[in-house]
Protein backbone atom coordinates (compact mmCIF):
# COMPACT_ATOMS: atom_id res chain seq x y z
CA UNK A 1 0.00 0.00 0.00
CA UNK A 2 1.55 3.33 -1.03
CA UNK A 3 2.27 5.85 1.72
CA UNK A 4 1.74 9.48 0.79
CA UNK A 5 3.34 12.23 2.82
CA UNK A 6 1.40 15.39 3.61
CA UNK A 7 3.73 18.22 4.57
CA UNK A 8 1.71 20.67 6.64
CA UNK A 9 1.80 23.15 9.49
CA UNK A 10 -0.50 23.53 12.46
CA UNK A 11 -3.28 26.08 12.00
CA UNK A 12 -3.13 25.95 8.18
CA UNK A 13 -6.68 25.87 6.82
CA UNK A 14 -5.49 24.70 3.39
CA UNK A 15 -3.74 21.79 5.09
CA UNK A 16 -6.95 20.85 6.89
CA UNK A 17 -8.88 21.01 3.60
CA UNK A 18 -6.39 18.78 1.78
CA UNK A 19 -6.42 16.20 4.57
CA UNK A 20 -10.22 16.17 4.53
CA UNK A 21 -10.26 15.80 0.72
CA UNK A 22 -7.87 12.83 0.92
CA UNK A 23 -9.93 10.91 3.48
CA UNK A 24 -12.69 9.63 1.15
CA UNK A 25 -10.13 8.62 -1.49
CA UNK A 26 -8.02 6.44 0.82
CA UNK A 27 -10.20 3.33 0.69
CA UNK A 28 -10.91 3.68 -3.03
CA UNK A 29 -7.29 4.22 -4.10
CA UNK A 30 -5.59 2.20 -1.36
CA UNK A 31 -3.06 4.54 0.23
CA UNK A 32 -2.10 5.78 3.66
CA UNK A 33 -1.18 9.32 4.65
CA UNK A 34 1.74 10.23 6.88
CA UNK A 35 1.62 13.80 8.14
CA UNK A 36 4.85 15.77 8.62
CA UNK A 37 4.73 19.13 10.37
CA UNK A 38 7.31 21.28 8.57
CA UNK A 39 7.74 23.63 11.52
CA UNK A 40 9.43 20.86 13.50
CA UNK A 41 12.23 20.51 10.95
CA UNK A 42 14.29 23.47 9.66
CA UNK A 43 15.09 21.79 6.32
CA UNK A 44 11.44 20.98 5.64
CA UNK A 45 10.37 24.48 6.68
CA UNK A 46 12.91 26.00 4.28
CA UNK A 47 11.86 23.69 1.44
CA UNK A 48 8.06 23.89 1.81
CA UNK A 49 7.35 27.08 3.81
CA UNK A 50 5.13 28.90 1.29
CA UNK A 51 3.96 25.75 -0.50
CA UNK A 52 2.09 23.89 2.26
CA UNK A 53 0.20 21.76 2.12
CA UNK A 54 2.39 19.60 -0.09
CA UNK A 55 1.36 16.06 -0.99
CA UNK A 56 4.13 13.71 -2.09
CA UNK A 57 4.81 10.08 -2.90
CA UNK A 58 8.41 9.46 -1.89
CA UNK A 59 10.35 12.28 -3.63
CA UNK A 60 7.63 13.05 -6.19
CA UNK A 61 5.49 16.07 -5.34
CA UNK A 62 1.91 15.42 -6.44
CA UNK A 63 0.41 18.81 -5.59
CA UNK A 64 0.69 21.92 -3.44
CA UNK A 65 -1.98 24.11 -1.80
CA UNK A 66 -5.00 22.17 -3.14
CA UNK A 67 -5.60 18.49 -3.87
CA UNK A 68 -5.07 17.58 -7.51
CA UNK A 69 -7.22 14.46 -7.61
CA UNK A 70 -6.33 13.65 -11.22
CA UNK A 71 -2.63 14.05 -10.44
CA UNK A 72 -3.02 11.78 -7.40
CA UNK A 73 -4.80 9.12 -9.44
CA UNK A 74 -2.19 9.31 -12.21
CA UNK A 75 0.67 9.05 -9.70
CA UNK A 76 -0.82 6.00 -8.01
CA UNK A 77 -1.43 4.25 -11.35
CA UNK A 78 2.22 4.42 -12.37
Amino acid sequence: MPELTLYYREGCHLCDHMLAALAPLQAELGFTVRQRDIDGNAALRERFNEKVPVLALEDEIICCHFLDEKGLRDTLKS
